[in-house]
Protein backbone atom coordinates (compact mmCIF):
# COMPACT_ATOMS: atom_id res chain seq x y z
CA UNK A 1 0.00 0.00 0.00
CA UNK A 2 1.61 3.40 -0.90
CA UNK A 3 1.07 6.71 1.46
CA UNK A 4 -1.70 8.46 0.42
CA UNK A 5 -0.60 11.46 2.10
CA UNK A 6 -1.00 13.47 5.03
CA UNK A 7 -1.91 17.09 6.10
CA UNK A 8 -0.66 18.77 8.61
CA UNK A 9 -1.59 22.58 10.38
CA UNK A 10 0.78 23.81 13.14
CA UNK A 11 -0.08 26.71 15.56
CA UNK A 12 2.65 29.16 16.65
CA UNK A 13 1.29 30.55 20.40
CA UNK A 14 3.61 33.86 20.99
CA UNK A 15 1.66 33.78 25.02
CA UNK A 16 -0.68 36.23 23.66
CA UNK A 17 -1.33 35.29 19.75
CA UNK A 18 -1.80 32.28 17.80
CA UNK A 19 0.12 32.74 14.10
CA UNK A 20 -0.50 29.80 11.56
CA UNK A 21 1.15 29.36 8.24
CA UNK A 22 -0.34 27.48 5.50
CA UNK A 23 -1.42 24.01 5.97
CA UNK A 24 1.04 21.13 4.76
CA UNK A 25 -0.38 18.56 2.56
CA UNK A 26 1.50 15.96 1.51
CA UNK A 27 0.32 13.74 -1.28
CA UNK A 28 1.80 10.88 -3.94
CA UNK A 29 3.15 11.77 -7.03
CA UNK A 30 0.16 10.33 -8.87
CA UNK A 31 1.39 10.79 -12.30
CA UNK A 32 4.76 9.38 -11.84
CA UNK A 33 3.15 6.84 -10.61
CA UNK A 34 0.51 6.05 -13.59
CA UNK A 35 2.66 7.29 -16.28
CA UNK A 36 3.57 4.51 -18.94
CA UNK A 37 0.58 2.16 -17.44
CA UNK A 38 -1.85 0.56 -19.72
CA UNK A 39 -5.83 1.95 -18.11
CA UNK A 40 -6.10 -1.86 -16.43
CA UNK A 41 -2.63 -1.16 -14.79
CA UNK A 42 -3.69 1.88 -13.68
CA UNK A 43 -7.42 0.51 -12.37
CA UNK A 44 -5.16 -1.90 -10.61
CA UNK A 45 -2.89 0.51 -9.03
CA UNK A 46 -5.19 3.22 -7.95
CA UNK A 47 -6.84 1.43 -4.88
CA UNK A 48 -3.11 0.87 -3.55
CA UNK A 49 -2.80 4.25 -3.28
CA UNK A 50 -6.08 5.49 -1.80
CA UNK A 51 -7.59 3.61 0.78
CA UNK A 52 -10.37 6.41 1.38
CA UNK A 53 -13.10 6.63 -1.71
CA UNK A 54 -11.58 3.89 -3.40
CA UNK A 55 -14.66 2.69 -5.16
CA UNK A 56 -14.77 6.39 -6.44
CA UNK A 57 -11.66 6.83 -7.42
CA UNK A 58 -11.70 3.43 -9.79
CA UNK A 59 -14.99 4.84 -11.29
CA UNK A 60 -13.59 7.72 -11.87
CA UNK A 61 -10.47 6.38 -13.44
CA UNK A 62 -12.54 3.98 -15.43
CA UNK A 63 -14.96 6.74 -16.79
CA UNK A 64 -11.43 9.06 -17.76
CA UNK A 65 -10.48 6.06 -19.92
CA UNK A 66 -13.76 5.26 -21.93
CA UNK A 67 -14.26 8.84 -22.97
CA UNK A 68 -11.05 7.67 -25.04
CA UNK A 69 -12.72 4.49 -26.30
CA UNK A 70 -10.54 2.45 -23.81
CA UNK A 71 -11.46 -0.27 -21.63
CA UNK A 72 -10.25 -0.42 -17.95
CA UNK A 73 -9.83 -3.07 -15.56
CA UNK A 74 -11.57 -6.97 -15.74
CA UNK A 75 -15.32 -7.59 -17.16
CA UNK A 76 -16.22 -7.62 -13.90
CA UNK A 77 -14.76 -3.84 -13.73
CA UNK A 78 -16.74 -3.42 -16.98
CA UNK A 79 -20.06 -4.73 -15.58
CA UNK A 80 -20.09 -4.65 -11.93
CA UNK A 81 -22.36 -6.24 -9.98
CA UNK A 82 -23.93 -3.16 -8.43
CA UNK A 83 -24.29 -0.52 -10.81
CA UNK A 84 -21.99 3.08 -10.60
CA UNK A 85 -24.74 5.26 -8.34
CA UNK A 86 -26.23 2.83 -6.42
CA UNK A 87 -22.08 1.95 -5.70
CA UNK A 88 -20.87 5.03 -5.20
CA UNK A 89 -24.04 5.60 -2.77
CA UNK A 90 -22.56 2.57 -0.76
CA UNK A 91 -19.37 4.06 -0.31
CA UNK A 92 -20.55 7.60 0.78
CA UNK A 93 -22.94 6.03 3.66
CA UNK A 94 -19.99 4.04 4.95
CA UNK A 95 -17.87 7.62 4.69
CA UNK A 96 -20.56 9.68 6.88
CA UNK A 97 -21.01 7.28 9.26
CA UNK A 98 -17.54 6.42 9.96
CA UNK A 99 -17.47 10.79 10.66
CA UNK A 100 -20.74 10.83 12.46
CA UNK A 101 -20.78 7.93 14.22
CA UNK A 102 -17.00 7.89 15.43
CA UNK A 103 -14.64 11.23 14.56
CA UNK A 104 -17.09 13.48 15.39
CA UNK A 105 -18.19 11.93 18.52
CA UNK A 106 -14.22 11.96 19.57
CA UNK A 107 -13.99 15.07 19.23
CA UNK A 108 -17.15 16.69 20.65
CA UNK A 109 -16.99 13.91 23.74
CA UNK A 110 -19.45 12.18 22.76
CA UNK A 111 -20.77 7.86 23.09
CA UNK A 112 -19.40 6.44 19.40
CA UNK A 113 -20.75 3.92 17.76
CA UNK A 114 -17.68 1.63 17.05
CA UNK A 115 -19.93 -1.92 16.56
CA UNK A 116 -22.62 -0.29 14.68
CA UNK A 117 -20.51 1.23 12.32
CA UNK A 118 -17.73 -2.45 11.88
CA UNK A 119 -21.40 -4.16 11.07
CA UNK A 120 -22.38 -1.52 8.32
CA UNK A 121 -19.44 -1.08 6.95
CA UNK A 122 -19.25 -5.47 5.97
CA UNK A 123 -23.08 -5.40 5.08
CA UNK A 124 -22.21 -2.20 2.52
CA UNK A 125 -18.95 -3.99 1.30
CA UNK A 126 -20.87 -6.55 0.31
CA UNK A 127 -24.19 -4.22 -1.55
CA UNK A 128 -21.00 -3.14 -3.79
CA UNK A 129 -19.08 -6.21 -4.28
CA UNK A 130 -22.34 -9.05 -4.36
CA UNK A 131 -25.22 -6.15 -4.94
CA UNK A 132 -26.98 -7.29 -1.76
CA UNK A 133 -28.18 -3.66 -0.97
CA UNK A 134 -31.62 -4.67 0.57
CA UNK A 135 -29.62 -6.15 4.15
CA UNK A 136 -27.44 -3.06 4.01
CA UNK A 137 -30.01 -0.62 2.99
CA UNK A 138 -32.37 -2.17 6.00
CA UNK A 139 -29.25 -2.33 8.24
CA UNK A 140 -28.76 1.56 7.73
CA UNK A 141 -32.32 3.04 7.76
CA UNK A 142 -32.60 1.26 11.24
CA UNK A 143 -29.80 2.56 12.25
CA UNK A 144 -30.20 5.97 10.86
CA UNK A 145 -33.88 6.22 12.68
CA UNK A 146 -32.02 5.55 16.15
CA UNK A 147 -29.73 7.99 15.54
CA UNK A 148 -32.26 10.78 14.48
CA UNK A 149 -35.02 9.51 17.27
CA UNK A 150 -37.18 9.80 14.69
CA UNK A 151 -39.30 7.28 12.73
CA UNK A 152 -38.07 6.95 8.78
CA UNK A 153 -40.78 8.82 7.51
CA UNK A 154 -39.89 12.42 9.05
CA UNK A 155 -36.11 12.20 8.05
CA UNK A 156 -37.11 10.47 4.37
CA UNK A 157 -38.99 13.78 3.91
CA UNK A 158 -36.35 15.82 4.47
CA UNK A 159 -34.87 14.06 1.09
CA UNK A 160 -37.81 14.66 -0.46
CA UNK A 161 -37.13 18.33 0.25
CA UNK A 162 -33.70 18.24 -1.85
CA UNK A 163 -35.07 17.56 -4.91
CA UNK A 164 -35.43 20.83 -5.92
CA UNK A 165 -31.92 22.14 -5.56
CA UNK A 166 -31.64 24.40 -8.93
CA UNK A 167 -30.94 27.52 -6.67
CA UNK A 168 -28.10 26.39 -4.56
CA UNK A 169 -26.41 25.57 -8.15
CA UNK A 170 -27.29 29.13 -9.08
CA UNK A 171 -26.27 30.60 -6.03
CA UNK A 172 -22.84 28.21 -6.08
CA UNK A 173 -22.55 29.43 -10.02
CA UNK A 174 -23.10 33.05 -8.90
CA UNK A 175 -19.46 32.86 -6.60
CA UNK A 176 -20.69 32.74 -2.92
CA UNK A 177 -23.36 32.06 -0.62
CA UNK A 178 -23.91 34.87 2.05
CA UNK A 179 -25.58 35.23 5.66
CA UNK A 180 -25.50 37.13 8.66
CA UNK A 181 -22.25 37.82 9.86
CA UNK A 182 -20.78 37.00 6.73
CA UNK A 183 -19.17 39.84 5.04
CA UNK A 184 -18.54 40.67 1.31
CA UNK A 185 -21.36 41.61 -1.42
CA UNK A 186 -20.85 38.64 -3.88
CA UNK A 187 -23.55 35.08 -4.30
CA UNK A 188 -27.23 35.04 -3.36
CA UNK A 189 -28.66 35.52 0.19
CA UNK A 190 -29.74 32.21 2.00
CA UNK A 191 -30.83 34.06 4.78
CA UNK A 192 -34.73 34.70 4.81
CA UNK A 193 -35.24 31.22 3.27
CA UNK A 194 -37.66 29.88 5.49
CA UNK A 195 -35.29 28.71 8.40
CA UNK A 196 -37.09 29.30 11.57
CA UNK A 197 -35.42 28.57 15.12
CA UNK A 198 -35.23 25.67 17.39
CA UNK A 199 -34.59 22.62 19.04
CA UNK A 200 -31.48 20.70 18.27
CA UNK A 201 -30.22 24.14 16.51
CA UNK A 202 -26.93 24.12 18.76
CA UNK A 203 -26.14 27.47 20.05
CA UNK A 204 -28.74 30.37 17.71
CA UNK A 205 -28.53 28.22 14.57
CA UNK A 206 -32.08 28.55 13.57
CA UNK A 207 -32.72 25.21 12.46
CA UNK A 208 -36.47 23.97 13.99
CA UNK A 209 -37.40 22.35 10.65
CA UNK A 210 -35.18 19.55 11.85
CA UNK A 211 -37.36 16.05 12.75
CA UNK A 212 -35.02 15.05 15.29
CA UNK A 213 -35.30 15.76 19.12
CA UNK A 214 -32.65 17.87 20.59
CA UNK A 215 -31.70 15.14 23.03
CA UNK A 216 -31.53 13.15 20.15
CA UNK A 217 -27.92 11.65 19.48
CA UNK A 218 -27.44 13.83 16.20
CA UNK A 219 -28.87 16.65 18.07
CA UNK A 220 -26.43 16.77 20.98
CA UNK A 221 -24.10 16.32 18.86
CA UNK A 222 -24.98 19.46 16.53
CA UNK A 223 -25.78 21.26 19.91
CA UNK A 224 -21.97 20.94 21.00
CA UNK A 225 -20.59 22.10 17.43
CA UNK A 226 -23.25 24.70 17.99
CA UNK A 227 -21.43 25.42 21.14
CA UNK A 228 -17.88 25.86 19.66
CA UNK A 229 -19.33 27.70 16.39
CA UNK A 230 -20.54 30.73 18.72
CA UNK A 231 -17.11 31.28 19.76
CA UNK A 232 -16.37 32.00 15.97
CA UNK A 233 -19.08 33.38 13.96
CA UNK A 234 -19.12 36.49 15.49
CA UNK A 235 -16.03 36.87 13.73
CA UNK A 236 -16.25 38.60 10.34
CA UNK A 237 -16.42 35.92 7.37
CA UNK A 238 -15.79 35.46 3.70
CA UNK A 239 -18.81 34.80 1.77
CA UNK A 240 -19.14 30.75 1.49
CA UNK A 241 -17.49 29.49 -2.29
CA UNK A 242 -19.24 26.31 -2.86
CA UNK A 243 -17.94 24.92 -6.35
CA UNK A 244 -20.65 25.44 -8.50
CA UNK A 245 -22.81 22.13 -8.81
CA UNK A 246 -22.96 21.96 -12.28
CA UNK A 247 -22.62 20.14 -15.43
CA UNK A 248 -18.87 19.12 -16.19
CA UNK A 249 -18.75 21.03 -19.57
CA UNK A 250 -19.73 24.16 -17.39
CA UNK A 251 -17.52 23.47 -14.87
CA UNK A 252 -14.75 23.02 -17.13
CA UNK A 253 -15.17 26.09 -18.32
CA UNK A 254 -14.52 27.84 -15.37
CA UNK A 255 -11.09 25.47 -14.62
CA UNK A 256 -7.79 26.97 -15.49
CA UNK A 257 -5.74 25.30 -18.26
CA UNK A 258 -3.27 23.03 -18.59
CA UNK A 259 -4.07 20.69 -15.71
CA UNK A 260 -0.77 20.23 -14.80
CA UNK A 261 0.54 19.52 -11.26
CA UNK A 262 0.13 23.18 -9.91
CA UNK A 263 -3.25 22.69 -10.91
CA UNK A 264 -3.76 19.62 -9.47
CA UNK A 265 -2.06 20.87 -5.60
CA UNK A 266 -3.84 24.00 -5.44
CA UNK A 267 -6.94 24.17 -7.78
CA UNK A 268 -9.09 26.94 -8.97
CA UNK A 269 -12.19 27.81 -10.47
CA UNK A 270 -12.67 30.90 -12.36
CA UNK A 271 -9.52 32.30 -11.27
CA UNK A 272 -11.00 31.75 -7.19
CA UNK A 273 -10.79 29.02 -4.43
CA UNK A 274 -13.78 27.19 -3.80
CA UNK A 275 -15.02 24.73 -1.25
CA UNK A 276 -16.58 21.27 -2.32
CA UNK A 277 -18.78 19.03 -0.05
CA UNK A 278 -22.39 17.92 0.68
CA UNK A 279 -22.16 21.52 1.61
CA UNK A 280 -22.41 22.12 -2.44
CA UNK A 281 -25.43 20.62 -3.19
CA UNK A 282 -27.58 21.18 -0.22
CA UNK A 283 -26.18 25.08 0.67
CA UNK A 284 -29.86 25.99 -0.16
CA UNK A 285 -31.40 23.44 2.16
CA UNK A 286 -33.66 25.17 4.76
CA UNK A 287 -31.67 23.10 7.87
CA UNK A 288 -28.59 24.72 5.94
CA UNK A 289 -28.94 27.91 5.71
CA UNK A 290 -30.31 28.51 9.11
CA UNK A 291 -26.56 27.89 10.19
CA UNK A 292 -25.34 29.99 7.55
CA UNK A 293 -27.43 33.03 8.44
CA UNK A 294 -25.47 33.11 11.75
CA UNK A 295 -22.07 32.13 10.18
CA UNK A 296 -22.24 29.03 11.80
CA UNK A 297 -19.86 26.95 8.79
CA UNK A 298 -19.05 24.01 10.67
CA UNK A 299 -22.48 23.41 11.48
CA UNK A 300 -23.67 23.88 8.49
CA UNK A 301 -21.29 21.47 7.14
CA UNK A 302 -21.77 19.06 9.39
CA UNK A 303 -25.85 19.01 8.60
CA UNK A 304 -25.65 19.14 5.11
CA UNK A 305 -23.91 15.61 5.55
CA UNK A 306 -26.73 14.67 7.23
CA UNK A 307 -28.69 15.24 4.35
CA UNK A 308 -26.25 14.19 1.91
CA UNK A 309 -26.22 10.32 4.08
CA UNK A 310 -30.23 10.72 3.92
CA UNK A 311 -29.80 11.21 0.06
CA UNK A 312 -27.11 8.01 -0.81
CA UNK A 313 -29.44 6.01 1.76
CA UNK A 314 -32.35 6.24 -0.84
CA UNK A 315 -30.16 5.89 -3.78
CA UNK A 316 -28.46 2.68 -2.29
CA UNK A 317 -32.28 1.22 -1.77
CA UNK A 318 -33.18 2.15 -5.24
CA UNK A 319 -36.22 4.75 -3.90
CA UNK A 320 -34.37 7.70 -6.00
CA UNK A 321 -32.14 7.79 -8.84
CA UNK A 322 -28.21 8.97 -8.49
CA UNK A 323 -28.28 12.85 -8.67
CA UNK A 324 -27.52 14.05 -11.94
CA UNK A 325 -23.78 14.69 -12.13
CA UNK A 326 -22.59 11.98 -10.16
CA UNK A 327 -20.20 10.53 -12.99
CA UNK A 328 -19.81 12.32 -15.95
CA UNK A 329 -16.78 12.14 -18.35
CA UNK A 330 -15.59 14.36 -21.17
CA UNK A 331 -13.34 14.12 -24.42
CA UNK A 332 -11.12 16.77 -24.39
CA UNK A 333 -9.10 15.94 -27.41
CA UNK A 334 -8.10 12.74 -29.57
CA UNK A 335 -6.05 11.56 -26.66
CA UNK A 336 -7.30 13.83 -23.34
CA UNK A 337 -10.18 13.15 -21.29
CA UNK A 338 -11.38 14.97 -17.99
CA UNK A 339 -14.16 12.97 -15.59
CA UNK A 340 -16.37 13.84 -12.35
CA UNK A 341 -17.20 11.43 -9.63
CA UNK A 342 -19.50 12.69 -6.29
CA UNK A 343 -17.97 11.46 -3.41
CA UNK A 344 -18.74 11.72 0.24
CA UNK A 345 -16.11 14.56 0.61
CA UNK A 346 -16.89 16.42 -2.83
CA UNK A 347 -16.11 16.94 -6.26
CA UNK A 348 -13.28 14.31 -7.32
CA UNK A 349 -11.53 14.95 -11.06
CA UNK A 350 -9.27 12.97 -13.64
CA UNK A 351 -7.18 14.23 -15.54
CA UNK A 352 -5.78 11.62 -18.78
CA UNK A 353 -3.93 11.80 -21.59
CA UNK A 354 -3.00 8.97 -23.45
CA UNK A 355 0.22 8.31 -25.61
CA UNK A 356 -0.55 5.07 -27.93
CA UNK A 357 -2.70 2.87 -25.03
CA UNK A 358 -0.37 4.01 -21.97
CA UNK A 359 -0.70 6.73 -19.76
CA UNK A 360 1.29 10.03 -20.82
CA UNK A 361 -0.07 12.07 -18.14
CA UNK A 362 -2.56 11.62 -14.87
CA UNK A 363 -3.80 14.49 -12.95
CA UNK A 364 -6.32 13.74 -9.75
CA UNK A 365 -8.16 16.57 -7.81
CA UNK A 366 -9.53 15.29 -4.74
CA UNK A 367 -11.91 17.34 -2.82
CA UNK A 368 -9.03 17.95 -0.13
CA UNK A 369 -7.00 19.90 -2.71
CA UNK A 370 -9.88 22.20 -2.95
CA UNK A 371 -11.06 22.33 0.56
CA UNK A 372 -6.87 22.93 1.94
CA UNK A 373 -6.10 25.33 -0.71
CA UNK A 374 -3.99 27.62 1.09
CA UNK A 375 -6.14 31.14 0.23
CA UNK A 376 -9.85 29.08 0.62
CA UNK A 377 -11.90 27.73 3.04
CA UNK A 378 -9.13 26.95 5.70
CA UNK A 379 -8.09 30.17 5.46
CA UNK A 380 -10.83 31.39 6.38
CA UNK A 381 -11.32 29.14 9.63
CA UNK A 382 -7.87 30.05 10.82
CA UNK A 383 -8.91 33.63 10.89
CA UNK A 384 -12.23 32.55 12.64
CA UNK A 385 -10.77 31.06 15.04
CA UNK A 386 -8.84 33.92 15.72
CA UNK A 387 -5.14 33.16 14.12
CA UNK A 388 -3.01 35.46 12.97
CA UNK A 389 -1.82 34.13 9.67
CA UNK A 390 1.07 35.00 7.72
CA UNK A 391 3.20 33.18 5.23
CA UNK A 392 1.25 31.78 2.13
CA UNK A 393 -1.97 31.58 3.74
CA UNK A 394 -4.29 34.13 2.49
CA UNK A 395 -7.15 35.00 5.42
CA UNK A 396 -9.46 37.40 6.61
CA UNK A 397 -7.70 40.06 8.75
CA UNK A 398 -8.55 39.36 12.66
CA UNK A 399 -7.80 40.86 15.93
CA UNK A 400 -5.15 39.62 18.59
CA UNK A 401 -6.91 35.88 19.56
CA UNK A 402 -7.84 35.85 23.46
CA UNK A 403 -8.52 32.36 23.66
CA UNK A 404 -6.03 29.92 25.20
CA UNK A 405 -4.20 27.50 23.01
CA UNK A 406 -5.88 24.31 23.82
CA UNK A 407 -9.24 26.32 22.83
CA UNK A 408 -7.97 27.26 19.02
CA UNK A 409 -6.76 23.20 18.51
CA UNK A 410 -10.09 22.33 19.40
CA UNK A 411 -11.69 25.30 17.12
CA UNK A 412 -9.29 23.95 14.15
CA UNK A 413 -9.98 20.48 14.98
CA UNK A 414 -13.65 20.93 13.69
CA UNK A 415 -12.99 23.23 11.21
CA UNK A 416 -10.85 20.53 9.86
CA UNK A 417 -13.03 17.37 10.37
CA UNK A 418 -16.09 19.82 9.01
CA UNK A 419 -13.94 19.91 5.73
CA UNK A 420 -12.82 16.49 6.54
CA UNK A 421 -9.41 15.37 4.36
CA UNK A 422 -9.31 12.29 3.01
CA UNK A 423 -5.52 11.33 4.09
CA UNK A 424 -4.54 11.54 7.96
CA UNK A 425 -3.71 14.92 9.41
CA UNK A 426 -3.18 16.69 12.72
CA UNK A 427 -3.31 19.68 14.20
CA UNK A 428 -0.41 20.91 16.83
CA UNK A 429 -0.25 24.21 18.77
CA UNK A 430 3.65 24.97 19.56
CA UNK A 431 5.24 27.61 21.93
CA UNK A 432 6.86 29.83 19.49
CA UNK A 433 10.44 28.85 18.44
CA UNK A 434 9.53 24.77 19.00
CA UNK A 435 7.78 22.10 20.79
CA UNK A 436 6.86 22.66 24.33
Amino acid sequence: MIDGGRLDIVVRWDGARAHVTAPVLRRPDINALLAGCTATEALVRLPAIYSLCGRAQAICARTAFAQLGVAAGSARDAAPPLPDGRSIAAEMIFEHLWRLWLDWPRLLDRPVCTDALAHANGLLRSAITEATTISAAAFVSEKVSAYFACDRPAWTALDEATGGLADARLMGAQGGIQGGTQGGAQGGDTAGRGAPTGAGAGAGAPVDAAPWPSDSPVGRLLDRLGSLDAETHQRPRRPLRPLPDVPLQELLAGLRRPFDAAFAAAPTFRGQPYETGAITRFASHPLVTGHLRVGAIPSARLTARLLALIEAVAVLEGSRPPPPGWVEGLRLGPDEALARVETARGQLLHYLRLRGDRVAEYRIVAPTEWNFHPAGAIADEFAAAGCVTRGTVVGTAQAPSRVAPAGIARRLRAAVLSLDPCVAWSVVVEPEGGRA
